[in-house]
């Protein structure tokens, strides 16, 4: 009986700790960098883009590129060691007319950030989907099961993890995660 209660305290404890360490790392991402980064880059990125292919970035001309503006970088997180480690990378949602329309991969690396990829005009609609009713932390890729989830807070104040695409309130925990890939 001992043993037992010995054992549920360890667990409770390295839980608090572990899920302290996962929300504290979340939340010192600094952001702002990434985002001055494509404010100043954003309008000469997408002016370089041939007109015939605007497209396929959802964009309908070269009149609505002055229309562009971003909003916050979201970070992007990976598993290591049954971990959340943030990637140095940011996904920075294009917005035209109040409407996400693709979004910037902003890498930093060298210390230097720099844009290397655009596009993923439907993740970009489903994060401004789901921000209408729930802020969205980060993401999270977990390559071993190819999939991605939006990293939420509930009412309490606990770290959850929604697949995308979202469906119906599918919201996991991190150990959920961690159990479907182990």
């Amino acid at each position: 009986m001992m043993k037992k209660l010995t054992f549920k305290l360890l667990f409770t404890v390295l839980f608090i700790v572990l899920f302290n360490s996962i929300s504290a790392q979340i939340l010192q991402v600094n952001t702002e960098e990434a985002k001055k980064m494509v404010e100043v880059t954003m309008k000469p990125f997408l002016k370089a883009i041939p007109i015939d292919m605007l497209p396929y970035y959802n964009i309908g001309d070269t009149n609505e590129i002055n229309k562009a503006v971003i909003e916050n970088p979201i970070p992007v997180y990976y598993l290591e060691n049954d971990s959340l480690k943030f990637s140095n990378t940011w996904r920075v949602p294009l917005i035209i007319n109040d409407e996400y329309r693709a979004l910037f991969t902003v890498l930093f690396s060298n210390e230097a950030y720099s844009i290397v990829d655009f596009g993923a005009a439907v993740l970009a609609e489903d994060i401004q989907k789901y921000t209408k009713k729930t802020p969205i932390y980060g993401i999270l890729r977990v390559f071993s099961i190819h999939k991605d989830y939006f990293i939420i807070k509930n009412e309490k104040n606990e770290q959850l993890f929604e697949p995308i695409p979202v469906y119906n309130n599918q919201k996991v925990t991190l150990s959920e995660i961690l159990k479907s890939i182990h």
